[in-house]
């Protein structure tokens, strides 16, 4: 509009030198190469080029006592990482909700942004934007806990002041999968597998966005659940979430 044409830039991964230097000015007493060494044993190593994501395994490494045993429990340490509370004054609010509590609601409006397609949740309602919903209107009954999830690093600001996003795309996808599992095992929960492939997969079809989130569930399920995924769709399981996790034998995975 200005009559100039618009710079286009792309961030870089970082360089395993840049990862060494982040690596050493957030954990000076650990080693990074025994660090990075277990992160590659689960296939984790592609995203030390993200800094958010290199902290963040950073803290789960050391958490887990410095051994991974899954990746699916990496990324549960690291989602209790995301919701603690680390600002002693914060944490310290009477009103504030236990982390598991704040886990659960994140793990819930992750699974509702995933399926619906948007981008993050609105603390103002706007009712033309459905990248942005509301965020009390995600929450349902647990609108007076939505300001604790957004205080958390489980979302981060997005470009306008009203708005948040998942911290990382692959932590969503983990909580929502974690989510709909959930339910779908629940006897007393009306929620059905079928009803929820019906999203997932229209006409028998995985929709793209979702493969993530289902190689999740496949993961953090029970073996029917991982038998009714596979079937729908092998390559989303063994190529997302934790195929290794699996204790189907690995004839009947592939």
């Amino acid at each position: 509009m200005f009559r100039a044409e618009p710079i286009v830039v792309y961030l870089q991964a970082f360089t395993e030198l840049e990862q060494r230097q982040l690596f050493s000015a957030g954990f000076p007493d650990e080693d990074f190469d025994v660090f990075a060494s277990e992160v590659r044993k689960f296939e984790l190593g592609p995203l030390l080029g993200n800094p958010q994501f290199l902290k963040l395994l950073g803290e789960a490494y050391l958490g887990s006592g410095r051994v991974f045993v899954s990746k699916a429990k990496i990324f549960a340490d690291a989602v209790k990482r995301l919701a603690h509370e680390a600002n002693p004054e914060l944490g310290r609010q009477k009103t504030r909700p236990p982390a598991d509590e704040i886990i659960t609601l994140g793990k819930k409006v992750f699974a509702k942004l995933m399926l619906s397609g948007a981008a993050g949740a609105a603390t103002t309602e706007q009712l033309s934007d459905r990248d942005f919903p509301y965020v009390n209107g995600l929450v349902g009954k647990n609108a007076a806990q939505a300001q604790f999830l957004l205080d958390t690093r489980l979302l981060k600001p997005s470009e306008d002041a009203d708005k948040h996003e998942p911290i990382h795309r692959i932590v969503a996808e983990y909580c929502a999968g974690g989510y709909l599992v959930k339910r779908i095992e629940d006897p007393v929960d009306r929620l059905t597998l079928e009803r929820v492939v019906s999203i997932i997969a229209p006409n028998g079809v995985t929709r793209d966005e979702l493969r993530g989130m289902l190689g999740w569930m496949a993961a953090l399920g029970r073996e029917p659940l991982q038998l009714a995924l596979i079937s729908l769709d092998p390559h989303a399981v063994l190529a997302n979430g934790d195929p290794s996790n699996s204790p189907l034998p690995q004839s009947d995975t592939c």
